[in-house]
């Protein structure tokens, strides 16, 4: 490919220049004088701009879930995830989503990209048809920490049975019944605050024992909260506060 006359443009904050037709270096998500293991990497982060609009990551390592990590300030980071913190003006936290708009996990333009939650990542993975699928058998050690966050917090807040996350995730439901009874990855969900989550579930719960449509037995597997809990709220035993606002369908 021929070069052309290099030219700087700034887009979202971030600062891009062209080398070719259609490849363009970033140059404002780190520096290359940097100290460290992170100085150990100067290639610089180019980018190939394809017809969708997406900057795809040509120059650096992707990892499974095809996301591209760079080196900076001693620490691995996602390219993405610098890219719309810059583009923002202020630093990430680890329980904001960055939604790939174009879903292109490789892509980095700071236009198809944006913040939201678990939730809004799995609604996007249903509206899509996307399932995180990853490579090899159907294993939790594939996931990682964000999706087994995502799995935990989506199963606990009642927002989706753990029969819609296994399917949208690509995994067997034993595995996220797993994660959620604390039997697995129990390193990422500790510190996760599970009451707001638990609060939404036992409120699902309460609506669905207004009707004597479901068995306690369908309840449990869809909520992932065991049958003597489900027995518990349904005799007012448990949960006062919540279960003293329904009145519960008679059960034979």
């Amino acid at each position: 490919m021929e070069l052309s006359n290099n030219k700087i443009k700034n887009i979202c904050n971030i600062k891009i220049e062209q080398i070719t037709n259609n490849h363009w270096t970033i140059n404002n998500i780190r520096t290359t004088n940097n100290t460290g293991r992170g100085s150990q990497i100067k290639k610089d982060i180019v980018v190939e701009i394809n017809n969708n609009g997406c900057w795809n990551c040509i120059s650096h390592f992707k990892d499974r879930q095809g996301y591209v990590l760079i080196w900076k300030t001693d620490k691995k980071y996602r390219l993405h995830r610098l890219i719309l913190s810059k583009k923002l003006g202020r630093k990430l936290n680890d329980e904001e989503i960055v939604r790939h708009m174009c879903d292109n996990p490789q892509c980095c333009n700071p236009n198809h990209l944006l913040i939201g939650s678990p939730l809004d990542n799995y609604n996007d993975m249903v509206e899509r048809e996307r399932r995180v699928v990853a490579k090899g058998e159907d294993k939790s050690d594939n996931l990682t920490e964000k999706q087994v966050s995502e799995i935990y917090i989506l199963a606990l807040s009642g927002d989706s049975s753990q029969k819609e996350i296994s399917k949208v995730y690509g995994l067997k439901r034993g595995i996220v019944e797993s994660i959620v009874n604390n039997k697995a990855w129990v390193h990422v969900t500790k510190d996760i605050n599970v009451e707001d989550c638990r609060l939404n579930t036992i409120i699902n719960i309460c609506e669905i024992l207004m009707s004597n449509k479901k068995s306690f037995r369908k309840i449990s597997r869809e909520s992932g909260v065991n049958r003597e809990t489900i027995r518990k709220i349904y005799s007012k035993q448990i949960y006062k506060d919540v279960t003293s606002n329904y009145i519960f369908a008679e059960r034979k």
